[in-house]
C-alpha cells in the first residue's frame, strides 16, 4: 500500500559450527539476529541438514531449543530469547555487562555480534559461532565458506600438492560449499558419500604428518 514506510531493522548473520577430533569444523547451521526499531526481534535458524547427516551422536547432539527431528527448512523464535543465545551470551541484568562488552568492543549488547567476536568458550556443548560469508564463486582453495561454489576443469587442477587437494575436498564436503571439476563434483546429492570417501584420506594424511613432526 501507498503511504507505508519499511520498518528500519538491524540483521547480524552467523553460522553455527562443529569441530570434530581432527578439528575439521562442520557447518551445521545459518543463524540470522534481527532487530526492528520497535524493539521486537527474532531469530531464523536453517540448519544445514547434508551436514548434519555427515555427523555422529558423539560429535554433535543437536542445537539447543530446536527439535531437528522435525526437519524444519527455518525454525523462527520471535520476541522470544532462543535458549541456544540465552544459554551462551551475557545478559543484561548482569553487573559485569560492561566488561564484557569492552573485551569485544562493543558499545550495546548485541548478544549474536558479541557471540561472533568473543574467545569465551561455552563447556556446554562443542557449538561455536563465526560470522556468514557472503557466497562466492572463487578458486581460493585456501578460504572455503558455506554455499561457495568453486569450478575446475579438473581435479589435477586444484593444486599439485596431493594433501591441499584432501583438504580442500574435505573442506568443500563439511562447509556445505559445492565443487564442479569436470566430471567430478560435490553437493547436496552425493556429500555424504564424499565424506565417506575422503575423510579416512584426510585421516591417513593427518597421521602421516603428525608422525614426521614428531620425529624432528
Amino acid at each position: 500500500m501507498k503511504g507505508l514506510k519499511a520498518m528500519k531493522k538491524h540483521t547480524v548473520k552467523a553460522k553455527i559450527l562443529v569441530t570434530d577430533k581432527l578439528k575439521v569444523k562442520y557447518n551445521v547451521c545459518y543463524l540470522e539476529q534481527i532487530f526492528y526499531e520497535d524493539d521486537t526481534f527474532e531469530y531464523v535458524f536453517r540448519p544445514n541438514y547434508a551436514v548434519i547427516e555427515l555427523l555422529d551422536s558423539e560429535i554433535f547432539q543437536g542445537i539447543p531449543g530446536l527439535n531437528l527431528d522435525l526437519k524444519k527448512k527455518e525454525y523462527v523464535r520471535k520476541n522470544k530469547m532462543p535458549t541456544f543465545i540465552y544459554e551462551r551470551t551475557p545478559q543484561s541484568n548482569r553487573e559485569d555487562l560492561w566488561e564484557f562488552l569492552d573485551e569485544v568492543g562493543l558499545e550495546y549488547l548485541d548478544h549474536l555480534e558479541w557471540l561472533i567476536r568473543t574467545d569465551k568458550i561455552y563447556t556446554g556443548d562443542s557449538l561455536t559461532v563465526e560470522a556468514f560469508n557472503i557466497p562466492k564463486e572463487a578458486r581460493d582453495i585456501e578460504k572455503v565458506a558455506c554455499g561457495d561454489t568453486f569450478m575446475f576443469n579438473d581435479v589435477p587442477d586444484i593444486s599439485i600438492d596431493n594433501f591441499k587437494v584432501i583438504k580442500f575436498l574435505l573442506e568443500v564436503i563439511t562447509k556445505g560449499s559445492f565443487l564442479k571439476a569436470g566430471e567430478y563434483y560435490i553437493d547436496d546429492s552425493n556429500r555424504k558419500t564424499q565424506h565417506a570417501l575422503i575423510y579416512p584420506l584426510f585421516y591417513n594424511e593427518t597421521k602421516k604428518w603428525h608422525r614426521k613432526s614428531t620425529a624432528r
